[in-house]
């Protein structure tokens, strides 16, 4: 089964300045781009969140995402930043 598929286990989230609704559209977010960028040999992608249609949707276009693969894991962990806000997510792919 590809990667794509496998659920997405958030293991911690750090946030500072940043209000509970805009925490759980930034997750969802990081989560649709880790399953993306699992089917990749990519270990390492910034994305300005001016590129994603729910960003707009949901006015956080502000955003930078910086995804980094730890080796030889499927742990993914996604910083995103603002100005002075930012939060920090850790999470697994497992098998369903």
């Amino acid at each position: 089964m590809s990667k794509r598929f496998y659920c997405r286990v958030i293991e911690s989230v750090e946030s500072r300045c940043i209000n509970e609704e805009d925490q759980q559209n930034l997750i969802s977010i990081f989560e649709s781009t880790v399953s993306t960028m699992s089917t990749t040999l990519a270990r390492e992608a910034r994305f300005e969140l001016v590129d994603f249609i729910r960003a707009w949707q949901k006015g956080l276009v502000a955003y930078s995402l910086h995804l980094t693969k730890q080796p030889d894991t499927d742990r993914w962990t996604g910083v995103f930043e603002q100005s002075e806000c930012k939060m920090t997510i850790v999470a697994r792919l497992e098998k369903e």
